[in-house]
Parts: structure tokens; C-alpha cells; sequence
């Protein structure tokens, strides 16, 4: 299981992180990279997504540090 620190004198990120957990899929990817990684395409797969949804999912993870 991977290990999230926070920093929470940084407004920005704190925001950003609730933004990249407010989403179901968003959720469910973490929950799959947890223990594991994965390829774009190999969560698209795994989660029924479109690779274009995949990748603005993971944008707003990786933007969060969240990925």
C-alpha cells in the first residue's frame, strides 16, 4: 500500500486533493494502483474507460500527487 504525506499549510494541493477524491473513478483508480502499477491503458482496461478519460483521471491525480 503506497503512502500519502500531506503538507497541510498548502492550501493549493489540500485542494486538490479533495478534488482528485471527490470523483468515483478517480477513487477506483487509486484503489487499483494501490498494491500494483498499471499502464494508462491497462487501467482502462481494467476499469471500462475510455483511454481519453483514462488520461484526464490521472492528470487530475498526478496534478494532486494523489498518482
Amino acid at each position: 500500500m503506497r503512502k500519502l504525506t500531506l503538507n497541510l499549510n498548502d492550501d493549493n494541493i489540500l485542494e486538490k486533493i479533495g478534488d482528485s477524491f471527490s470523483s468515483p473513478i478517480r477513487r477506483k483508480i487509486l484503489r487499483l494502483v494501490a498494491n500494483k502499477s498499471y499502464s494508462i491503458y491497462e487501467i482502462a482496461q481494467e476499469l471500462n474507460l475510455s483511454m481519453s478519460t483514462t488520461s484526464f483521471h490521472i492528470k487530475i491525480l498526478k496534478e494532486a500527487k494523489t498518482y
